[in-house]
This record gives structure tokens, sequence and C-alpha cells, in this order.
């Protein structure tokens, strides 16, 4: 049910977006896997965040979903890309 709710995030604008779960493998050192679901999204630039931070839909998801996880949590980094 989770997947399927963080996929109506993808129809907004402004970020891409990927949805996965834990890969089945052995884990190294470093490696979490103390997670069910993750969500990777890319903004162009700091605004692009902030819009999708107080997108309806974004928030619309939060109020409807956040029964569905004990913890959240958001790495947000600036990454540079050759």
């Amino acid at each position: 049910m989770l997947i399927e709710n963080l996929r109506t995030l993808t129809k907004i604008e402004f970020h891409r977006t990927l949805i996965g779960v834990p890969m089945l493998t052995p884990t190294f050192e470093g490696t979490d896997s103390s997670y069910d679901v993750s969500i990777v999204t890319y903004f162009d630039n700091a605004d692009g965040r902030m819009t999708y931070q107080n997108h309806p839909v974004h928030q619309a998801f939060l109020s409807n979903n956040r029964d569905l996880w004990d913890r959240s949590i958001s790495y947000d980094t600036i990454c540079e890309i050759p």
C-alpha cells in the first residue's frame, strides 16, 4: 500500500523520483537495510525542493499515510554530477 501511495508523488513536477526496497543480498559494513521502502527524489535546485515540500500532492500524501511508517529519514544533499 505504501509503495502504491508513494507513486502519487511522481505526479509532482520539478523532480525525478525512484522508489525501492532493500536489496536481498549479503550486507556489507556500512550498509543499512533496516528500512522497508525508500524514495529518492532529485531536484534541480533548492527552489524545486521547496516546491515539492509544499505541493498539495505531497502534503496530502503525508496527511493520508503518516500512520504507515514508524520513522522517516530525509537526507538533503547537493550533488555535483561530472
